[in-house]
């Protein structure tokens, strides 16, 4: 990586931060000018209703600048793979019925028909459970006001463990897909989805040795997986 390229990845970060930054500070300087104003001109009972409104709402951009904070320092500190030769089969059913019970509107099951039970791949069951859940909190996120059912594949060959997830959700945009795993990148509305959680699902699977895709099946969005098999 070339300083220039190093320069352009900082300025990019500072970038996004600024704009985090920026979208909870700017309500609170309109509230905070406009009880200025409410106090030289209305009652003292007017004034009272409209500082207990400022106060919530300035504590609720207030939260989400220290979520935004708190997000990019959990990025930051996202722990090294530590791999152990493990049945791949066991890692993804051992994860199930927690990602279930965190999301209410997630329906998922597992098919390991075609992984034999001897396989072995090095993984890291902490950090591929995040990996599980980022992928189906990427899927709940964008069909929200649904449930949606989601299957876990497992499939192995002589030399690789396939995981695949599918969803019966919308597919992703063409013009996002191409760039899904890039840090930042989102589709999903709202405060709370700052496009990290597929960055990280990617380089999860990197420091496990292996690849991630996505693509469209039968239009049913799918995230494919695969991992060296060592045993």
């Amino acid at each position: 990586v070339t300083y220039l390229e190093q320069m352009a990845s900082w300025q990019e970060l500072a970038r996004i931060l600024a704009h985090e930054i920026k979208n909870p500070l700017t309500p609170i300087e309109v509230l905070v000018t406009s009880l200025s104003k409410a106090y030289a001109s209305k009652s003292a009972q007017e004034f009272q209703r409209q500082l207990t409104q400022a106060q919530v709402m300035i504590g609720e951009e207030l939260s989400h600048l220290k979520k935004t904070v708190s997000r990019f320092s959990e990025f930051a500190k996202l722990p090294e793979a530590q791999l152990v030769e493990q049945n791949p089969t066991q890692v993804v059913q051992g994860h199930v019925a927690a990602i279930s019970a965190s999301f209410e509107a997630a329906d998922i099951s597992v098919d390991a028909a075609e992984c034999t039970p001897g396989a072995r791949a090095r993984m890291d069951s902490s950090l591929f459970r995040q990996v599980l859940m980022n992928i189906v909190a990427n899927g709940v996120e964008a069909n929200r006001g649904r449930r949606v059912g989601f299957v876990i594949r497992v499939a192995c060959t002589s030399e690789t463990v396939c995981i695949e997830v599918c969803n019966d959700g919308v597919p992703v945009p063409p013009a996002l897909a191409a760039r899904i795993f890039d840090p930042y990148v989102s589709g999903g509305a709202g405060k709370e989805n700052m496009g990290l959680g597929l960055s990280i699902v990617k380089k999860v699977v990197i420091e496990h040795g292996g690849e991630i895709g996505y693509s469209e099946r039968d239009g049913r969005p799918c995230f494919t997986i695969s991992l060296a098999r060592v045993a």
